[in-house]
């Protein structure tokens, strides 16, 4: 665990797990959403993702699921903060765009 950060890796450590994600979506999503999720369909993508100018940056943990039994996915994100960061709707965007 990471002594610098140990909220953070904490969270990381736990919210990777497949079991703990589903659960945390069934019982914090509302249940017009919830219910229409394939939870055997959830998957980890690699976190490090790079924008169109081959900047590199890093997401706590993105999950991606079928929703409603069809082809498309949903992609939820969590960006877990142990402090008060007036632009984190600003970095959540950037990874959408990117």
């Amino acid at each position: 665990m990471d002594i610098k950060h140990p909220h953070d890796s904490f969270f990381k450590q736990i919210m990777t797990d497949k079991k703990n994600i589903s659960d945390f979506i069934r019982n914090f999503l509302p249940e017009n959403i919830s219910t229409k999720i394939n939870y055997d369909t959830l998957k980890l993508p690699d976190r490090e993702k790079s924008t169109k100018n081959y900047k590199k940056y890093h997401m706590d943990i993105i999950v991606e699921a079928e929703i409603d039994h069809t082809p498309s996915d949903i992609i939820i994100l969590f960006e877990h903060k142990s402090y008060k960061d007036k632009f984190t709707l600003i970095q959540i965007l950037s990874y959408c765009v990117s």
